[in-house]
């Protein structure tokens, strides 16, 4: 059974602004997803290889357990592809105890304050005492997880160094700053992100920590729409989201027929822009909310469950290939070369230091609008529509 804070380090950065998003999620039903159940199972073998020193192919074939699901035992099988990924952030871990000393603390308990807890995947203050390294794996592959401003691996620093404090005084009066990892090996980026923070600016951001759980605990029932609802388990019956969505639909849906497009005014414009996203997320989260009063066996008039049909696939595979090797047809077909990606995981699994910056390219694919907020610079508009001569 794993016991869970009452504000978790993994939904500060929503408690910290939505205060009433805490009581909201108490109550809502369990959101609980797959991938989530994934990304447990697989820091599980990740802590196993680090702790017990073994390479991840070693646990291939291993299903997942789930003690507070019996009926989802063995839901998840440890594969190549995780092992792979393991295997990268066990090399990175390690090489971080290599560089900088020090004897890595691997799924560590840490307290911020009462209410405040959560574990750290590794936690590492350097041979010479000053620098403190708190790393988290991210095995999620459908959002970037920043790792400047987290307030997640701000917890687990602050709560790394309050446990230091208890433990030897006068060496945690000697850490300087703080060295905040990343590692997340499916999000089609660099997968290790680095933040450095002062002590001054951890302890800044421990008051700041503490105060919200202060108004939290006094009762504070403040909520706050942003980015941060994207993953709330309250998102489909919070009274903000749907107020929000709410005057969306009021302003520009008077009618209830989507009004043609060229007659809504600029601010109109501004305001849909500005509010999808969080319209979207609110809409999929009442999906998400009627689809689990139906795996619940609660009816609701008008919908119903029915089987998911994935892509076809072959009962046997070895009998499919020798089917089409006699009819003439090779069934393999010519190989891709692999990935730029695979190929720099291989190259790591295998202890191989060679750039392929030369040989790679990200080329562009189109163009996309964003806010202005955005840190990529703009597309001239004769790039979009080229004038002609």
């Amino acid at each position: 059974m794993h016991d869970h804070a009452k504000l978790s380090p993994s939904s500060a950065h929503r408690w910290m602004v939505c205060h009433g998003s805490v009581e909201l999620v108490a109550r809502a039903p369990d959101r609980d997803s797959s991938y989530a159940r994934e990304g447990t199972f697989v820091h599980e073998i990740a802590a196993r290889c680090l702790t017990e020193k073994k390479d991840a192919n070693s646990f291939l074939n291993v299903k997942s357990r789930n003690p507070n699901k019996p009926d989802l035992d063995g839901e998840f099988t440890f594969t190549e592809e995780m092992a792979g990924h393991v295997n990268n952030y066990v090399e990175f871990s390690e090489s971080l105890v290599l560089l900088w000393g020090g004897t890595p603390k691997i799924e560590t308990r840490v307290t911020v304050a009462e209410h405040v807890w959560g574990t750290a995947d590794m936690i590492l203050l350097s041979g010479c005492g000053t620098v403190l390294h708190v790393a988290d794996l991210k095995y999620g592959a459908g959002k970037v997880v920043e790792v400047q401003g987290n307030y997640q691996g701000i917890c687990y620093a602050v709560g790394a160094l309050r446990g230091l404090e208890k433990e030897d005084p006068v060496a945690a009066a000697k850490v300087e700053r703080v060295l905040i990892h990343i590692y997340q090996p499916r999000a089609g980026l660099q997968p290790w992100r680095e933040w450095e923070v002062t002590r001054a600016g951890i302890e800044s951001a421990a008051t700041k920590l503490i105060e919200a759980r202060d108004l939290i605990i006094g009762g504070s029932k403040k909520l706050v729409t942003g980015d941060h609802c994207g993953f709330c388990d309250a998102a489909a019956t919070c009274p903000a989201r749907g107020r929000e969505a709410n005057a969306v639909a009021t302003d520009v849906f008077s009618n209830r027929a989507p009004p043609a497009i060229e007659t809504l005014t600029q601010e109109q414009l501004l305001q849909i822009l500005e509010l999808a996203p969080r319209v979207k997320e609110w809409l999929n989260a009442v999906h998400t909310f009627v689809e689990r009063k139906l795996e619940r066996g609660e009816p609701v008039p008008g919908y119903k469950l029915v089987e998911s049909v994935g892509n076809r696939r072959w009962t046997d595979a070895t009998q499919a290939a020798e089917l089409l090797a006699m009819e003439g047809i090779d069934p393999y077909g010519k190989a891709p070369i692999v990935s730029p990606a695979e190929a720099e995981r291989r190259l790591a699994a295998a202890k191989v230091r060679v750039s392929l910056a030369s040989l790679v390219e990200r080329p562009v694919s189109g163009h996309k609008m964003v806010p202005d907020s955005n840190g990529k610079p703009a597309v001239p508009a004769t790039a979009v529509f080229p004038t002609s001569d």
